[in-house]
């Protein structure tokens, strides 16, 4: 499997964090399940070649769409490759998807959604654009392009929590962070449930455990309550509740199974900020 990573251009860097692109040849065994978690960023997806399943926790099969958004999530995505994998993602910023939509971040929430429903302008361009034979620049115009007819004065309250919430790695308190931003406590909910798709104290859930499983991926063990210790949470049993929650599984069924395409989107030097493997102070 081929995955890079390119950084966005500058006028794009305060809505993409990052576009990458992943390809893989059609395999005649058929590839296995992959489990994408829970990592605090939207995405739109472009797919140029076979459609990917979606593998619902009530046992549905359903094909994804070929140009989709992807809200945050707060459960584990569970997608499997029909056959040869050419992906274009625009891994954006907490807020970025808000700043290409102006909708309701909450309704995307757990959700993949086809890009044409919700916004009909933007696909064709991004299609287009996303040629195999185009170069990235055309991509990233067109998604300059998109910003650009939606933007308005924007406030940057969420964004600016957000970021303080990833660099603590969600081990900052929310009262803290509001504080820092200048803002109540409820107004800087009411802009993340908007803005960002869940509430400020379930971002950093989402922070917290991301840290850990990149600590996880990078090879950082100890025994289950100094994690717990280092990584925020109460005690043992609270960090393996809140790892089931987020991945479906327990942290030991976590390490011991593969995760191919996951493990390409946490190894991005983009997301670092994630973990700290020094901890607090």
């Amino acid at each position: 499997m081929q995955y890079r990573e390119f950084a966005p251009i500058p006028p794009l860097a305060r809505y993409v964090r990052c576009i990458w692109i992943m390809r893989a040849p059609a395999k005649t065994d058929g590839a296995g399940p992959e489990r994408i978690l829970p990592d605090g960023l939207p995405e739109i997806v472009i797919n140029r070649a076979d459609a990917f399943a979606e593998l619902r926790p009530d046992g549905a099969r359903i094909c994804q769409p070929d140009l989709l958004v992807a809200g945050q999530l707060t459960r584990p995505l569970v997608i499997q490759p029909t056959a040869e994998i050419d992906l274009i993602g625009i891994r954006l910023q907490p807020t970025g998807l808000h700043q290409f939509l102006r909708a309701p971040m909450r309704d995307f929430t757990n959700e993949r959604i086809q890009l044409s429903d919700v916004a009909n302008d933007v696909p064709g361009r991004l299609k287009d654009a996303a040629h195999r034979r185009s170069p990235l620049s055309a991509l990233q115009a067109a998604l300059l392009c998109a910003v650009d007819g939606r933007r308005r004065a924007a406030n940057d309250d969420a964004m600016r929590a957000a970021a303080l919430i990833r660099q603590s790695a969600g081990r900052r308190s929310v009262a803290s962070i509001s504080r820092a931003v200048g803002v109540s406590a409820r107004q800087l909910q009411r802009r993340f449930n908007d803005e960002i798709g869940v509430s400020t104290k379930a971002y950093a859930r989402i922070a917290r455990f991301d840290g850990l499983v990149r600590a996880f991926r990078a090879g950082f063990r100890g025994n289950w309550a100094r994690l717990a210790q280092r990584f925020g949470y109460h005690d043992q049993s609270h960090l393996i509740r809140e790892f089931r929650g987020f991945a479906g599984q327990s942290p030991t069924e976590f390490a011991a199974s593969q995760h191919v395409m996951p493990d390409h989107f946490t190894a991005s030097p983009g997301m670092s900020d994630f973990y700290n493997p020094a901890g607090p102070g």
